[in-house]
C-alpha cells in the first residue's frame, strides 16, 4: 500500500510542535502540529489495523496538555495571582501543600503522557521499519522526565523535530505487518 499524505503531515505536525517556543506564535504552531501529527498517526493505525496506536497518541497529546496546564497554573499562576504584595520589597513567593502536590501531579501526568506517545512511536517504528521514531520517542519520554530541570524542554523540542524527520523518512510504499 502506498504511503499518502501521512509524510508530509506527520512531518510538518513533528516540525510545528518543535517550533513551540517562537514567541506569539509558537501556540499556534503548535496547535496545529499536534493535530497533523494525530492525522498522521490516525492514517498509519489505520493501515495497519492497530487502533492503540492512535489511542496512546491522543491520549499522551491530551495528558500532556493537562499536565502541563497544572504545572503552570500552580506552579506559576495561583502564586502569581494570589500575591498582595507582588510588588513590596523581599517579597517571595511561597505554595502550599496543596499547590506543591498539583504541580508533583502534573508532572507525573505529563512524563507519562510522554510515555504513551514513546509507545505509538515504538510501535510505528516496527511497523514501518524506521527507527528514528523510536529514537524520538525516546527523546521525547526523556526530555518529559528532564523538564523538571529545563535541560528537558530542549530535549523535547529535538524530539518532537526528530518524529517530524521520521515521518519524512517513509517508505513510499507501505511494509507489509509482521505476522505473529
Amino acid at each position: 500500500m502506498k504511503v499518502g499524505n501521512e509524510k508530509v503531515l506527520g512531518g510538518l505536525g513533528g516540525i510545528g510542535i518543535a517550533l513551540s517556543f517562537l514567541p506569539l506564535i509558537g501556540t499556534l504552531i503548535a496547535v496545529a502540529g499536534y493535530i497533523l501529527f494525530l492525522m498522521a498517526v490516525y492514517d498509519i493505525s489505520k493501515v495497519y489495523k492497530d487502533d492503540k496506536i492512535f489511542k496512546w497518541s491522543l491520549i499522551g497529546v491530551i495528558l500532556s496538555t493537562v499536565g502541563l496546564f497544572l504545572i503552570l497554573l500552580f506552579g506559576v499562576g495561583l502564586d502569581f495571582l494570589s500575591s498582595p504584595n507582588l510588588m513590596s520589597v523581599g517579597y517571595k513567593p511561597s505554595l502550599g501543600i496543596g499547590g506543591q502536590i498539583a504541580i508533583l501531579f502534573g508532572v507525573a501526568v505529563y512524563i507519562y503522557s510522554y510515555f504513551l506517545i514513546y509507545k505509538a512511536l515504538k510501535s510505528i517504528s516496527e511497523y514501518v521499519n524506521v527507527s528514528l521514531f523510536k529514537i524520538a520517542g525516546i527523546f521525547l519520554f526523556a526530555g518529559s522526565i528532564l523538564t523538571v530541570i529545563v535541560i528537558g524542554v530542549l530535549v523535547n523540542l529535538i524530539g518532537w523535530l526528530l518524529v517530524g524527520i521520521s515521518f519524512f523518512r517513509l517508505p513510499e510504499e507501505y511494509p507489509l505487518a509482521k505476522q505473529e
